[in-house]
């Protein structure tokens, strides 16, 4: 739970109570980051909003950031997806914090991309998908991304471009379709085109394939799209 023990030992207004509060806002925030689950996480919401979250949002991002980087499988996704969640609920009362964990979490992508840390990059990347699908930030931001790595025509490049569009294909396609099917339109180009290795071109020709079979086909009376699972 939240603490506060440590402020009451030191007298109101001094630089030492200054320092005491950091110091127990920031063990509060990385206690209720790390046990996030979503099982807990109506009963968490009370107990961060009941935490000083202007003084503290960068520490609050950065401990989701960080929590979520040192996840492993399936559970980086989880976690993307749990603190989106989070987030969204914050953003409501408090949209500085959303606003700032977007900035991060792109800056950290163009880091890791930059240097070649595809694995970090990735995980930025499905965090970036989860705060998309949130609303956290304009959907604008996936389609530029997404002709970002068709641009480079790498084998980074269509790794990342495959985790961007399983997670934001189905909500791009809701909110801008005409943007998404350029997107897909680039990436039977660039498959014609040849200009990727044999492992990226396999990448490229079953996403080009699922939606061939998936994409604006009726099933059971009802519009099935290329991202419906």
């Amino acid at each position: 739970g939240v603490v506060d023990s440590k402020t009451r030992e030191v007298a109101p207004g001094t630089d030492e109570h200054q320092r005491a509060t950091w110091s127990t806002l920031q063990m509060n925030l990385h206690e209720l980051i790390s046990n996030l689950t979503t099982e807990n996480l109506v009963e968490t919401l009370p107990k961060i909003f009941s935490l000083n979250l202007i003084r503290g949002r960068g520490h609050f991002v950065n401990e989701m950031l960080k929590t979520q980087m040192a996840r492993k499988g399936k559970e980086v996704d989880g976690a993307a997806k749990l603190f989106a969640s989070l987030t969204s609920v914050i953003n409501t009362k408090l949209p500085q914090v959303g606003k700032l964990l977007v900035k991060r979490t792109l800056f950290e992508f163009r880091r890791y991309y930059k240097t070649r840390s595809i694995n970090c990059a990735i995980k930025r990347l499905i965090f970036l998908s989860h705060l998309v699908n949130q609303q956290l930030c304009k959907e604008t931001l996936a389609i530029q991304l997404a002709n970002f790595l068709i641009a480079r025509k790498s084998s980074d490049s269509v790794s990342c471009l495959d985790v961007l569009l399983c997670r934001t294909g189905k909500f791009l396609e809701q909110h801008s379709p005409k943007a998404t099917n350029n997107i897909f339109e680039s990436i039977r180009i660039m498959l014609q085109e040849g200009t990727v290795d044999r492992k990226s071109q396999k990448r490229i020709e079953k996403l080009n394939s699922e939606v061939k079979l998936k994409s604006w086909k009726i099933r059971r009376r009802r519009r099935v799209s290329f991202f419906d699972k």
